[in-house]
């Protein structure tokens, strides 16, 4: 095998050594030497010999250690002195290597990137310390000799491409950007993106997620990918555009109205961006509208057609109205004063009798009206996700149909939940406290039974209007036309009067004050129709929903050709009284009471019976004038629960009430009386009046018939309970 070497500084040192074995005498030998050793550049030459140069330098330099030359001692020298040569030569190459490694201005080009992933990405600079193109992203280090290492930190390239800044929380949300291998489907290679919380990016227990939508991140490599993406995004600091941009829909803080195809605002308005929550994006692409800005007006004009069959029907006019009512809560909330609340529209009835059909015509208002790939969900849901759904849409109306489909005790949570208008507190991994949900809208609801059927809390019933019947009036034939139209329409055309109403809402801030001002009217006028507390707080629902249908005739929308808001009122009026828990708790339990009347001392029942029974109280029914029905309090306690009642709440409104024979401490609800016959003692009982159980008469909103105006007086009741249940000729 033939050895090539750099023969010119190896020659010149030939040349030098011949001299010095040539010399006639000493001296002549230490001047040649001298003359070796004075020659730096020659040094420095030799010093940059590869191995196989090295190797014929050392022969050459053994020559000079023949003892007759006498100068061993200071080839030994001169030899250390190309070590120090050759060791500033090579840590200048590592110098050099460094300082290319650690250049922050190397613009992404196409030498990297082919154009269509360029275009994209051009403005961004590749950070020192990393190489990057189609087959990966590579971390550079220096060997001791000076050569570049690369060690690969992902097989695909993933970059921070954008950032905005939420204009409430000032949380920051972060885009990541991935390359998409091509393939015969896909075609060539392409971008993927994912926004998320920054935290998230650069929490590799976090970021690891992204795999699960192709990413190019293994739990072997995820560290690696959190730290180039930390250099990346500093390197990147002024060029990774930041925008202002919000997570939820509906209002903003300076009164623009956020929806996810547009952001209305007024000039003055700073621009948005949309940043849906991780899981939300696809619900987003539903409250989007149909058609385009050329066809805009056509659409509207189209779905003005399925109106004009739906306002033939109450009930369907006033889910639209309720739709478009949700975004008038914050507006008025704002103006300052009486805060209106959540509430919900509740339709029920049996299946088949158009309940979906008005609930598409109500989301038609806003986005695509379907449960697939639409803004209907399902009540068979979990809380955690219904509060963030509630609080991603913030005060768009949410839909929820079929209420029958979902746990019975989890509705009831739900249903709360909705009416507060604000999630639970709960805490992260980190024992950390999430961000609580907040909402201020109107739910949707359909389902067989009425909502306030799955829950007995008095709030939820007072923030609840129950609407049951036939939405679609007329003979079944013609129901079934009129609801294929409808729905045709629905899912045809839809998005339109939502936006208009939003957009006047926006442009027009001035008219918030004079629009609470007839909403507080209203509500004072309708509230005189209605039945005690809770006919009160709906009939301010109610108010909401004749605002929202005036607003809607000012903007074009055809006034209904039968009122909807009488059919609203009396809806209102039936709900109210069967929304009197104090009375329905009473009623139940004196039923109770009759039914068990064995189990009370002093009754007729309670003598002839033979059995041996533990009593529950005492009832003297068999004595004229008589006190009272004393009911053992650890039985009536017990008894409230599970006719879904609470102790607490009941029992301290039937004493407000009058209703109640007590001590004489104005805290206390019972009074003790023997309920063992002659022997033993009093015991602790609460005693309902005899007039209030001779004279109570409840009418609750499963009494049908053809009956004339029915008012209930309640003994020592500050409210008089007014229901119309039919005209008194049938």
């Amino acid at each position: 095998m033939t050895t090539t070497v750099e023969q010119g500084p190896l020659e010149d040192l030939v040349i030098y050594i011949e001299a010095i074995e040539n010399a006639e005498n000493a001296a002549s030998r230490r001047a040649a030497f001298n003359d070796m050793q004075q020659d730096l550049q020659l040094v420095n030459r030799l010093a940059g010999l590869d191995e196989d140069g090295q190797a014929e330098l050392a022969r050459l330099l053994n020559r000079l250690t023949n003892p007759t030359l006498r100068v061993a001692t200071a080839s030994r020298q001169y030899n250390t002195s190309i070590t120090r040569a050759r060791r500033s030569l090579q840590q200048q190459r590592v110098n050099a290597a460094v300082e290319r490694l650690t250049e922050t201005d190397r613009v992404i080009d196409a030498t990297q990137l082919p154009a269509n992933l360029l275009e994209q990405v051009a403005q961004f600079v590749v950070p020192g310390g990393y190489d990057m193109s189609l087959d990966g992203v590579y971390k550079l280090s220096v060997r001791g000799d000076g050569e570049i290492n690369r060690t690969m930190v992902c097989p695909r390239i993933i970059l921070i491409t954008g950032q905005g800044k939420d204009s409430k929380t000032g949380a920051i949300q972060t885009t990541v950007s991935w390359v998409e291998s091509g393939s015969p489907v896909t075609g060539a290679p392409r971008w993927k993106s994912k926004t998320l919380g920054r935290e998230q990016v650069f929490d590799s227990k976090k970021l690891i997620a992204l795999s699960g939508l192709g990413a190019p991140i293994t739990s072997i490599d995820v560290s690696d990918v959190v730290r180039w993406l930390r250099d990346f995004e500093q390197a990147n600091a002024e060029r990774i555009p930041i925008v202002n941009g919000t997570t939820r829909l509906g209002w903003q803080a300076d009164g623009s109205f956020m929806l996810p195809d547009m952001h209305i605002k007024l000039p003055e308005h700073q621009t948005l961006t949309l940043f849906p929550p991780d899981g939300f994006r696809e619900v987003a692409r539903g409250w989007c509208r149909s058609g385009t800005d050329e066809t805009v007006d056509e659409e509207w004009e189209n779905w003005l057609t399925t109106w004009d069959t739906a306002s033939h029907h109450p009930i369907m006019s006033i889910m639209v109205y309720a739709s478009v009512a949700s975004i008038l809560l914050e507006p008025l909330a704002r103006v300052g004063g009486e805060v209106p609340t959540p509430f919900i529209v509740d339709l029920s009835g049996r299946t088949s009798t158009g309940k979906t059909t008005a609930q598409r015509l109500a989301a038609s208002v806003w986005g695509y009206p379907d449960e697939s790939g639409g803004i209907i969900s399902k009540w068979n849901t979990t809380i955690v996700g219904t509060e963030r759904l509630a609080g991603f849409l913030h005060h768009l109306p949410l839909f929820l149909d079929e209420s029958k489909s979902a746990d019975y005790k989890r509705v009831s949570s739900i249903i709360y939940s909705l009416c507060n208008g604000r999630g639970r507190t709960r805490g992260d991994t980190s024992n950390r406290l999430r961000a609580t949900a907040t909402w201020r809208n109107c739910t949707i609801s359909t389902g067989e039974k009425k909502i306030t059927q799955f829950s007995k809390d008095g709030g939820t019933t007072a923030r609840a209007i129950c609407l049951d019947g036939r939405p679609i009036l007329g003979t079944v034939a013609e129901g079934i036309v009129a609801a294929r139209r409808i729905n045709t329409g629905a899912l045809t055309n839809y998005g339109h009067l939502g936006r208009r109403v939003a957009t006047y809402l926006v442009q027009n801030p001035g008219s918030w004050a004079e629009l609470k001002d007839r909403w507080i009217r209203e509500k004072n006028d309708y509230s005189e129709f209605a039945a005690g507390n809770v006919g009160a707080r709906l009939s301010g629902y109610a108010a909401l929903l004749s605002l929202a249908k005036s607003i809607c005739e000012a903007l074009g929308l055809p006034k209904p050709n039968i009122d909807p808001i009488e059919t609203l009122l009396k809806s209102i009026r039936t709900g109210s009284v069967a929304s009197d828990r104090a009375s329905e708790a009473l009623n139940q339990c004196i039923s109770w009471c009759d039914g068990n009347a064995y189990r009370f001392i002093g009754t007729f029942e309670n003598v002839q019976t033979k059995r041996q029974h533990e009593n529950f109280g005492r009832w003297d029914s068999q004595k004229s004038g008589y006190k009272g029905l004393y009911i053992r309090t650890n039985i009536i306690v017990g008894k409230l629960r599970d006719w879904g009642f609470d102790y607490d709440e009941i029992v301290p409104q039937w004493k407000s009430r009058g209703w109640l024979i007590t001590g004489k401490r104005e805290n206390s609800f019972t009074t003790n009386v023997r309920v063992t016959g002659n022997r033993g003692g009093s015991i602790g009982c609460v005693c309902i009046r005899r007039e209030v159980i001779e004279n109570l008469t409840v009418i609750t909103a499963s009494d049908t018939g053809a009956l004339p105006k029915v008012y209930v007086d309640v003994p020592g009741s500050s409210d008089t309970l007014h229901v119309e249940l039919g005209d008194s000729g049938n």
